[in-house]
């Protein structure tokens, strides 16, 4: 609400509609989540790209932090796949089966799940939101982390 304030008083910097980057292409400035959004690919499959701005309503360094994820590419895919396994197979073996669900192992588990959004912050923190495709009842799956420590948590979400 204060934000929604000091913009009509005009006390915050203008948005820009939209930005350009040679990486991500067109980026465009999403009222709904407050953000700037690009449709792009991860790993072949097309997601949404968010990126979270400073103080100063620019999202260079989002974009710094984007970029490296979109570098290496595998390295962080298999490094969200072992944590997310890690950390959430067995809570949706022993606590969210359905009656009469049998176990779901490492495989199926991740071939189930979908990634929909890649959130992207200004000092090294991201956030990968999955589309949980009814493992954990229709909830969302959030995986974050930063560029210096790695994967940090998953959490069932929303």
């Amino acid at each position: 609400m204060l934000e929604k304030i000091k913009r009509f008083l005009g006390l915050l910097p203008p948005y820009l509609p939209s930005i350009e980057s040679d990486l991500f292409g067109n980026i465009e400035y999403s009222p709904e989540y407050d953000s700037y959004v690009a449709k792009v690919e991860w790993m072949g499959q097309a997601i949404d790209l968010e990126c979270w701005f400073d103080e100063h309503r620019a999202i260079d360094s989002a974009l710094v932090v984007a970029a490296r994820l979109w570098q290496d590419q595998e390295k962080w895919q298999r490094e969200i796949e072992d944590f997310l396994v890690a950390d959430l197979l067995d809570l949706k073996n022993e606590e969210w089966r359905q009656a009469g669900e049998p176990p779901v192992g490492a495989p199926l588990f991740l071939s189930r799940i979908r990634l929909e959004v890649v959130s992207v912050g200004e000092v090294g923190e991201f956030c990968f939101w999955y589309d949980d495709r009814e493992l954990f009842w229709g909830h969302s799956i959030l995986v974050s982390g930063t560029l210096t420590d790695g994967i940090t948590d998953a959490e069932i979400a929303g």
